[in-house]
């Protein structure tokens, strides 16, 4: 059997910063293969050293305790394995990954390379800045592993140390989101980290703990549950529930949802929000992105449960004065942000109502309401009021539904729904009159 060629990748001593040139280890049978390889590598901003093809110096990369990566190329997974086994014994400390580059097409054959503990399995004519991409983010995750292992050590609840890694799943502005397990209590969670600093780009501690209390507070079955929070000294931690499913904007951005499903959406969303209002608790950044459709809401829609994310921004409405906007900070997600909080009034409930008119705008079209080329153009779009009626864009929408979703981004807050749960007996009352309709003829 060919060896096409092997490489090993690994980063420097484990201080608090990453060095700013991580090492890349690298082995390959071709020469011609070796060179391009390392140059593509230096642009890059890796430092690379040229081992022998035995991997004697797998030794030296495990003892001084560097996060590293193996990325073999054009291995069948048979001689992979093998190299996956001495890697796997040797990596007593958890800080390896392995990426595979294969020719390999069928998929029982890529599949192997997963069940011998391949983390990532590429195809062999995967763009360069791709396989960059991935060794990246191999990295940043064993770094991050060890960072929660050692702010766990840190911290006086040293029972965090159970929560282990396992993949990133998503990345903010803020901080990024990974996929973990609980071993105290053998599940499977979500964990969110963020920076802790104080400059206004980005998160502080106190912001932190309030998403986490907050969300923590509203216990219900449509709003994503949080479980536990701390702090290290240069990061902090949350610790979710694991949702399967899709973001509302991914889903909708095909093709508009059914009326079967807009009223799943509605109505849950609904019974969230109704939960939040009633705990005084006001969102304050609601958009597709934050609506979470766990289920299969192409075949099985009935069975879809929404789940409300992030309350990075809520706002106890005990807090909100008549002053609260004047400060002129302005937070929230343009094409979804209610006018009067552009325009600094007070806010209430009916701004979250606004927000999820648009989204439910967008779920049943695929299309965003409001439209501009700048931020400005998008905020005089709100103010005008003006968009293409729901009933032209979808010819199958009844006018109740229509109107009852128009109601909602009445750019005058009084001509919206009160609060979730006025707008939540609205909905029930119209399809319950559609299906009396029906039942009729």
């Amino acid at each position: 059997m060919t060896i096409a060629s092997t490489t090993i990748i690994g980063m420097g001593e484990p201080p608090a910063v990453p060095p700013q040139k991580p090492f890349v280890f690298l082995c390959d049978l071709d020469a011609a293969r070796v060179g391009r390889m390392r140059m593509g590598l230096e642009q890059a901003g890796y430092s690379v050293e040229v081992l022998a093809f035995d991997l004697k110096g797998l030794d030296r990369v495990v003892a001084s305790k560097f996060a590293w990566v193996a990325l073999f190329v054009g291995m069948k997974p048979e001689m992979t394995e093998i190299f996956c086994a001495k890697i796997r014994n040797q990596d007593t400390l958890g800080l390896a990954s392995i990426l595979v580059l294969t020719g390999e097409e069928s998929v029982a054959e890529v599949k192997k390379f997963y069940e011998i503990g391949v983390d990532v399995c590429l195809p062999m004519e995967a763009d360069f800045e791709v396989v960059l991409g991935q060794i990246g983010s191999l990295i940043r995750r064993v770094n991050f592993s060890r960072k929660l292992h050692v702010e766990a050590e840190k911290s006086r609840n040293s029972h965090h140390s159970r929560y282990r890694l396992q993949k990133q799943i998503g990345e903010g502005g803020l901080g990024r989101v990974y996929r973990a397990w609980d071993s105290a209590l053998a599940r499977d969670v979500a964990i969110k980290s963020f920076k802790i600093t104080r400059d206004v780009q980005n998160v502080d501690e106190d912001q932190v703990w309030r998403e986490a209390r907050i969300t923590a507070k509203l216990n219900h079955p449509n709003i994503v549950s949080v479980y536990d929070c701390w702090m290290g000294v240069e990061d902090c931690f949350v610790v979710m529930e694991l949702l399967n499913g899709i973001s509302l904007e991914a889903f909708a951005a095909k093709k508009g949802v059914t009326v079967q499903l807009f009223e799943v959406i509605a109505r849950q969303t609904l019974h969230g929000l109704a939960t939040a209002h009633k705990a005084g608790i006001l969102h304050c950044d609601l958009k597709p992105s934050n609506i979470m459709l766990v289920g299969d809401p192409q075949y099985d829609p009935g069975n879809v449960q929404v789940k409300i994310l992030d309350f990075g921004t809520a706002k106890l409405v005990k807090e909100i004065t008549p002053d609260f906007g004047a400060s002129g900070v302005v937070e929230g997600s343009p094409l979804y942000i209610a006018p009067e909080v552009v325009t600094g009034q007070r806010l209430d409930e009916r701004s979250d109502l606004y927000s999820l008119g648009h989204i439910l705008y967008y779920a049943l079209t695929g299309k965003t309401a409001v439209t501009g080329e700048s931020l400005d153009e998008v905020l005089d779009s709100h103010f005008a009021g003006e968009f293409a009626p729901l009933a032209n864009m979808r010819i199958d929408l009844s006018h109740p539904i229509c109107d009852w979703v128009h109601a909602h981004m009445n750019r005058d807050p009084m001509q919206r729904p009160a609060n979730g749960e006025e707008s939540l007996n609205l909905l029930h009352a119209l399809f319950f009159e559609q299906r009396n309709a029906l039942s009729v003829v």
